[in-house]
């Protein structure tokens, strides 16, 4: 009965999705149509070739142009909207002009100029009704690379035998991908209650169906790749609607819905767990790693502006929470009056969340990175915000652990460089802020040189120390807070390479920050 649950749920989602898209898709189709109608009656600018066959290339014209208005979208703005529909209309004219004079270039013996121009509007009709059938691409793509896109599209289909053969093709990827969203659905109904199938709530069943989501998140290596060389075939870095391209618009639809419901899923789980479960007296770092790890595995995936508010938003400020739990764990000083036992279990425990500490700053690294290069939006922007918050606050707790002690450690001639080169940066600070003005974007983009000395320095002493481990200056237990630096400072100089990243830091950062982000 549970299988036939499941089964009838996948099917309903599947037939849902496929009349809102047919609904939602007829209805834009339609619009688009009225308007380049409206438009075309006050239009002079005719085709030169329009006069082989004036009513099938108007007619064709249209319909070419409304192609292209649906894909670019209307705007509310009517100043916006005259300048996309005028924009179809000059595109649609050279689609036409440039499909009819190929035509009559390949023109065959005994077929009259006048039928070849048919044929070729004919021709026309049929691809922009199949143009018709996908969603518009408006959310993606600028207006000017849509109608680029578009109109390669035209010129490579020269025959109906050419659409018939991308339809087939597209047929097996529809398959292909129904089955891909089966896989989807059915994790996605593991880890929620639907209706009156209900989800797991186990710990270790969550983890192990957690495991395959990366797996159907990639692309599979094409059979032709020999498994010596699999290792260099890059699958990794690929968006995972890129694994169902081709696809009908219903299905990918349906497996962008599931993914970002998976993803709520697992935000609203972490949630969960730091409630329960992040309590000291009842759980340690170490009885719950499996299971955080496990987690955090699917969050290093490419991401796109659309998947930001479902993917990120719950994640990022559970995150927080668990970065600064692990952090407390991570960098604290040994107690000396421990027992053995329990010494060694304070070091798994550490070592464990030291360990967690760089997966989390390694999901946090990923993040920064794509939604640095990101347009700013109302969700980006608070997670900006968050995301800054947390770097900020987490260098503020670090760097007084990873200076305790420092001076004592390091030979009295470094610390007086290290000394005499932060007053420096001290007396350039003054000088900035003696001499106020606005920030141009010119000093946003500019690359921050005592940001990347210090990235250097901190390497600098994470090699020598590991590479000697019980040296006199730099003992194994003090290394940990050097790299955790190490791996903020990181994240810091991704982020201030981003407008919107410097945007927020600045304004909730102090006069430090703003020194080490100083572009010269």
């Amino acid at each position: 009965d549970a299988v036939e649950q499941r089964e009838n749920l996948i099917y309903r989602s599947l037939h849902t999705t496929s009349d809102d898209f047919s609904t939602l898709g007829s209805v834009d189709a339609m619009e688009a149509k009225h308007t380049i109608q409206q438009y075309s009656l006050s239009s002079k600018n005719e085709g030169s070739f329009s006069r082989l066959c004036a009513d099938e290339y108007k007619s064709s014209r249209i319909k070419v142009a409304a192609s292209i208005l649906y894909h670019i979208g209307s705007n509310e703005e009517k100043s916006t909207n005259h300048e996309r529909v005028l924009l179809s209309w000059r595109a649609s004219l050279q689609i036409m002009e440039t499909g009819i004079r190929e035509a009559l270039l390949n023109l065959k013996p005994g077929l009259q100029r006048k039928e070849a121009c048919i044929e070729r509007c004919r021709l026309s009709n049929i691809i922009s009704a199949f143009l018709l059938d996908f969603p518009t691409l408006s959310a993606i793509a600028s207006p000017n690379s849509i109608v680029d896109e578009i109109a390669f599209i035209y010129k490579s289909i020269r025959a109906p035998k050419d659409l018939e053969l991308i339809k087939l093709q597209m047929d097996s990827r529809t398959e292909k991908s129904t089955l891909r969203f089966i896989g989807f659905r059915s994790l996605e109904l593991l880890l929620q209650t639907e209706d009156s199938v209900e989800g797991i709530s186990n710990q270790i069943a969550i983890e192990t169906t957690m495991t395959s989501l990366p797996r159907l998140l990639r692309q599979s290596p094409p059979s032709f790749i020999p498994s010596e060389h699999l290792s260099n075939y890059e699958l990794n870095n690929q968006h995972y609607s890129s694994i169902i391209a081709g696809c009908a618009p219903s299905i990918h639809r349906c497996l962008t819905s599931s993914v970002h419901s998976i993803y709520e899923c697992l935000g609203a789980i972490l949630a969960s767990t730091l409630v329960q479960d992040l309590q000291r007296n009842q759980k340690t770092i170490f009885s719950m790693s499996s299971f955080m790890f496990g987690l955090l595995a699917n969050y290093f995936t490419v991401l796109r502006q659309s998947d930001f508010k479902s993917v990120l938003e719950n994640i990022v400020p559970s995150l927080a929470k668990f970065i600064g739990f692990c952090r407390e764990d991570a960098l604290k000083e040994e107690d000396s009056l421990l027992t053995v036992e329990e010494g060694l279990l304070c070091a798994v425990n550490r070592n464990t969340a030291r360990r967690l500490l760089h997966a989390c700053t390694s999901v946090i690294l990923s993040t920064c990175a794509q939604l640095s290069s990101q347009e700013e939006t109302p969700v980006s922007t608070r997670l900006v915000k968050t995301l800054s918050h947390l770097v900020l606050q987490e260098l503020s707790a670090t760097i007084p652990i990873a200076g305790k002690g420092f001076m004592h450690r390091e030979k009295k001639n470094i610390s007086n460089t290290i000394c005499s080169d932060w007053d420096e940066c001290k007396k350039y600070l003054e000088g900035k802020t003696s001499q106020p003005g606005p920030n141009t974007d010119e000093d946003v983009t500019l690359s921050t040189p005592i940001l990347t000395a210090l990235i250097d320095h901190i390497s600098h002493l994470s090699m020598k120390s590991s590479a000697s481990p019980s040296s006199e200056f730099f003992p194994s237990e003090s290394l940990a807070p050097c790299r955790y630096l190490n791996q903020l400072l990181s994240i810091l100089h991704v982020i201030s390479q981003s407008g919107l990243f410097l945007k927020s830091v600045r304004d909730q950062s102090n006069d430090w920050i703003n020194a080490l982000l100083s572009p010269k």
